[in-house]
């Protein structure tokens, strides 16, 4: 075969050192090929929560600081068909004629604020509310996008913001802080206490930017996990849940990024670091999904954070609230909370044993098997093969964007991240 001539698919290994740039360069164009949600997608869902952030700046039985938008819209990792937000509402104090923040808690947690305040947004959105009771939270659908909203005790004083007080850093030194101080006695004995859902959730802002602030490469390693774990597993019911809590897929990756960069893995020594990173992360995601149900739990996920974290050995003397069973993906700025257990009450059991068997089989695939394989007999095909399928949400065909459209694209948000991060330096990126 002439050497300009492109190989087919089924010629292309991962396994060959001839063919793996050209496998890797493959993989890489994947999510934006088919895992980026369309622009008339997000600019639904901008309307959405824009609508209901101005909605919930008017409530009138508390004092509302800000709204933050999280979810997987807030933190940059939606895919196609699947575009979801949570508002937290930052509440200052149960009243906004007083200076006081005695009965927060109870304020938080009270049926009477859900149904209050779900009615105001009925009232406001003429659209039905469902109330959560058990997570604290509402749940609507508007304009085709799914919004959940909830409230979150707002740590920051009056005027600390207008005085440069770092907002989000301030939510954890005054939420976690005392934690971490504790002696190890106090701190196995929190195991007896079931992990705040409150002090999570007013720890929203630091978790939706350690996921937002990655490099282009990573988040679509994100995408395409999460697409993988939508469209190739629960979609098709190779999971007994309908769903994996979307953060803990969001983490498993991110920790992935992470050993990479302090402990680079020896499966594509052949190409540039920069150019595989999306592939190794992905591959690296996939091997730690896939144990996560070796006896004791599997692998502790765990992140370093930065100074909104904690130490790793700080995080294991909470391992007594992690629960009894794994898996272990534990909070980056709570370590009290293990984000991979049910809730309980109506949810089903999460499969994350359904997980571990999938991630094996795609790992045994991407390593072993063609391009042709993976793309034509895998979950990870299926799951993109589904994405393809998806309708655009107005008139008129969809036009796939060309190879060149596609690495501008990159180009573009390689380039917004290095600005964003000018004067780091970070071996794992490096061509």
């Amino acid at each position: 075969m002439d050497s300009t001539t492109p190989l087919p698919d089924s010629e292309i290994y991962l396994a060959r050192p001839e063919t793996q740039a050209e496998y890797a360069e493959r993989v890489s164009l994947l999510p934006s090929q088919l895992a980026l949600p369309f622009p008339e997608e997000m600019e639904r869902a901008d309307g959405a929560v824009d609508k209901v952030a101005r909605i919930m700046q008017r409530l009138s039985f508390v004092k509302v600081d800000r709204v933050h938008v999280g979810g997987s819209y807030g933190r940059g990792t939606t895919v196609r068909g699947h575009v979801d937000a949570e508002l937290t509402v930052f509440v200052n104090r149960l009243n906004p004629a007083a200076d006081t923040d005695v009965g927060m808690q109870e304020l938080l947690q009270s049926p009477w604020t859900l149904e209050r305040t779900a009615r105001f947004v009925e009232w406001q959105l003429g659209v039905p509310v469902t109330r959560r009771q058990d997570a604290q939270q509402l749940q609507l659908t508007l304009d085709g996008v799914e919004l959940a909203v909830a409230l979150a005790q707002n740590a920051c004083r009056a005027g600390e913001a207008a005085a440069g007080v770092d907002r989000v850093a301030r939510q954890a030194e005054a939420l976690v802080a005392p934690l971490l101080r504790l002696p190890d006695a106090a701190a196995v004995a929190a195991a007896g206490v079931a992990p705040g859902r409150t002090r999570d959730r007013a720890l929203v802002e630091a978790l939706t930017g350690l996921i937002w602030n990655v490099p282009p490469p990573v988040n679509y390693a994100i995408r395409l996990f999460i697409a993988w774990v939508t469209c190739g597993l629960a979609a098709r019911g190779l999971l007994s849940s309908s769903t994996l809590p979307t953060v803990a897929l969001e983490l498993i990756v991110l920790h992935a990024f992470h050993a990479e960069c302090s402990e680079p893995s020896h499966d594509l020594d052949r190409l540039p670091p920069g150019r595989s990173l999306l592939l190794r992360t992905f591959l690296r995601a996939l091997d730690t999904a896939s144990r996560l149900d070796e006896p004791g739990g599997g692998p502790v996920v765990m992140l370093d954070a930065g100074a909104l974290g904690y130490r790793r050995e700080e995080g294991e003397r909470f391992r007594a609230c992690w629960g009894t069973e794994g898996p272990f993906v534990i909070h980056p700025i709570d370590p009290t909370c293990n984000v991979a257990r049910s809730s309980g009450g109506a949810h089903v059991a999460w499969d994350w044993a359904g997980l571990a068997r999938e991630a094996g089989a795609l790992l045994a695939v991407l390593r072993r098997e063609s391009l042709a394989a993976l793309l034509g007999a895998s979950t990870l095909g299926a799951a993109l093969e589904s994405l393809a399928l998806t309708e655009r949400p107005r008139p008129g065909p969809w036009v796939p964007p060309s190879v060149d459209e596609m690495q501008e694209l990159q180009e573009s948000m390689w380039d917004a991240w290095r600005v964003a991060r000018e004067g780091d330096e970070d071996v794992c990126m490096d061509d």
